[in-house]
């Protein structure tokens, strides 16, 4: 399907010498940032990423990050470049609340022609991934969330737009949970008569789920030792939804 944008001039391995040449120049100057000082490789690999979903030079290096040697796009980037797509029909922003209180922020994105994408972000989705410790979480609540759900749902709804670039949210989530430089805590010990078999009825029910709201459900009903023991399934599924 077409992405109904035009590529800015040829693309950066086109001519690969120059351009390497070119980035080498770039990454040694005070103005890049800093995943690309004195990294030209990692400056070619912005430009072809950027190049491929119409943005130039200078607008790809501002507008990924390279994490585990990806380029990811940060959400302001994607929301920009869905915006001006033709078929964008607008963004709703609301507030959630519960007993009177701000506990999330919701988000639809339109598109011409197809269902509108509604996604959420609440604390408690915050809290279940350990980020509500963060100080920037505390100060910057509304304005995380808000940006989380707007990344989520502009994903979904123009995923062919962004071409499958991978999200910078996202590639940090999996950064903190999966690092294999980070030793992960060692669950407690389990008695026998709560020792979990791999062939359990959480993994089966895990393979059957049709929403979000029933994989909380799920999760929700397993003990702090069960969560522990199945918490990256439990995030692996939720990337799915």
């Amino acid at each position: 399907m077409s992405k109904d944008f035009e590529l800015v001039g040829p693309s950066p391995l086109d001519d690969l010498d120059k351009a390497l040449k070119t980035a080498e120049f770039f990454s040694r100057s005070s103005l890049v940032p800093s995943d690309y000082k004195n990294k030209p490789e990692n400056i070619l690999l912005s430009w072809q990423a950027g190049y491929e979903v119409g943005l130039k030079p200078m607008q790809s290096l501002t507008a990924f990050a390279i994490i585990k040697g990806k380029p990811v796009m940060y959400a302001e980037t994607a929301l920009a470049l869905v915006s001006s797509h033709p078929d964008y029909g607008g963004l709703i922003s609301e507030i959630i609340l519960e007993d009177g209180k701000f506990i999330g922020k919701k988000i639809t994105i339109m598109r011409k022609g197809r269902p509108d994408v509604i996604e959420k972000y609440t604390i408690h989705k915050a809290t279940r991934a350990g980020l509500m410790g963060s100080q920037t979480y505390q100060k910057h609540t509304e304005k995380m969330f808000t940006w989380r759900a707007i990344d989520f749902a502009v994903r979904l709804q123009f995923a062919d737009v962004l071409a499958g670039v991978g999200s910078t949210i996202v590639m940090d989530e999996e950064r903190e949970i999966f690092d294999e430089d980070v030793p992960e805590p060692t669950p407690p010990a389990l008695a026998p008569s709560e020792e979990i078999d791999d062939d359990d009825e959480f993994l089966a029910n895990l393979k059957i789920l049709a929403n979000e709201d029933e994989l909380e459900e799920l999760y929700d009903a397993l003990d702090e030792n069960q969560k522990i023991k199945y918490q990256k399934h439990y995030i692996l599924k939720k990337a799915e939804f």
